[in-house]
């Protein structure tokens, strides 16, 4: 095809092919998460109250509350996994710095 430079050969047949700016990313993502296990000593974990013993005998959360809570993390779940980009060129965002 006329006018497609090297990063558009071949994704034609392949439509599930993620483009390279993303493989890249990918990898990039993958070599510094495998870096990070390498901490010496981790950061303590935040102290959520001063007082657990109140808070493990106050009343539990109820049934009802908790049905809704997943339903709704069902819902946008499922609504998350339902959007596609079907994008046909890349894009490129010109913005300025003040």
């Amino acid at each position: 095809m006329p006018g497609l430079g090297r990063a558009g050969q071949g994704r034609a047949d392949r439509p599930d092919c993620p483009p390279p700016s993303i493989l890249l990313a990918s990898t990039r993502l993958a070599v510094l998460s495998s870096s990070l296990t390498h901490w010496k000593k981790l950061p303590p974990l935040p102290s959520l109250t001063s007082q657990p013993h109140q808070v493990l005998a106050s009343e539990p959360i109820p049934f009802s509350d908790l049905q809704q809570v997943s339903r709704i993390a069902a819902y946008a779940y499922s609504a998350l996994s339902q959007i596609r980009v079907d994008a046909k060129e890349e894009l490129v965002v010109q913005f300025g710095i003040p």
